[in-house]
């Protein structure tokens, strides 16, 4: 089976750049988890490039973040929505981080490398295009909603944060490529409102906030039936659920969580027309 991300050894760290500031609201850089910008060699690429380094506190083994990731970007990429075009995983070497200009949100991090040598990160390159919040500004709300509108993709990445429950696709979690052509970016919270969801939570039928399609339209019901003929073709995730499955055993810890994480996701896809169609579509 061919996978969309590796696992890259330490060996693959190249020069720290810089952290992320910020709570990941609006005009912010970065969420709870620690960001960063760093240099990696990765196989694909002949030299150095900078990507975008996340790392996500383990909270006593409840931390989702990095899995959540890991669905998003390898489900998105078999869906064929833009992204960044490599991802990763890095066992990054802590030490080698500029923890004097941590961010004090993230001393967690400081006390993790008297831990442990090396822990591991999501990774996607940095493209060097703005969100719609950097190039519109944020008073220039009806120009910014109308040109994602206008993104012939849109219709499609709405119906796939449906699918895979994301709470946290708005303005900031897009890259505007060119003129109504934008690329996702940030799938760290799923399910739950933090990310963290548990078993219990992990409903097929659950009603997840759709936050970008709320943005984008005053009534969801325009946008029903394209995002219904969107999801018709969203079989095609279930072969990348195999990938899926792989991540999960090694980053989740209980075999039951992993277990119905899986089925959720299975469910998920399987039923999206008919659950869109029922949430959104008025006929």
């Amino acid at each position: 089976m061919t996978f969309t991300l590796r696992l890259l050894s330490e060996n693959r760290y190249g020069t720290f750049l810089r952290w992320l500031e910020g709570s990941g609201n609006g005009s912010n850089e970065a969420g709870r988890e620690a960001t960063c910008i760093v240099t990696l060699r990765h196989p694909d690429h002949g030299d150095a490039r900078p990507f975008y380094v996340k790392l996500y506190p383990d909270l006593a083994g409840q931390s989702r973040g990095l899995i959540n990731e890991v669905v998003g970007y390898v489900l998105a990429d078999r869906f064929g929505l833009p992204q960044p075009p490599k991802a990763c995983l890095l066992r990054v070497p802590l030490k080698k981080l500029d923890l004097a200009s941590l961010p004090k949100q993230h001393s967690w991090v400081k006390a993790l490398a008297k831990e442990t040598p090396t822990y591991p990160a999501f990774c996607t390159e940095a493209v060097s295009k703005p969100t719609p919040w950097q190039h519109y500004g944020e008073h220039a709300a009806a120009a910014m909603t109308a040109d994602v509108r206008a993104w012939p993709e849109h219709l499609k990445a709405l119906a796939f944060d449906e699918i895979i429950a994301n709470v946290d696709r708005h303005m900031n979690n897009l890259l505007r490529i060119d003129e109504s052509h934008y690329a996702l970016i940030d799938h760290g919270r799923l399910v739950a409102g933090d990310g963290h969801w548990s078993a219990p939570q992990l409903d097929p039928a659950l009603q997840a906030v759709n936050r970008l399609l709320y943005i984008l339209y005053a009534d969801p019901s325009e946008a029903g039936n394209g995002m219904v003929a969107a999801a018709e073709a969203a079989t095609i995730l279930l072969a990348g659920l195999a990938e899926v499955r792989h991540w999960s055993a090694a980053i989740l810890r209980n075999e039951a969580e992993r277990a119905a994480f899986d089925k959720f996701l299975q469910l998920r896809t399987i039923a999206a027309p008919n659950r869109i169609a029922d949430r959104y579509v008025l006929c």
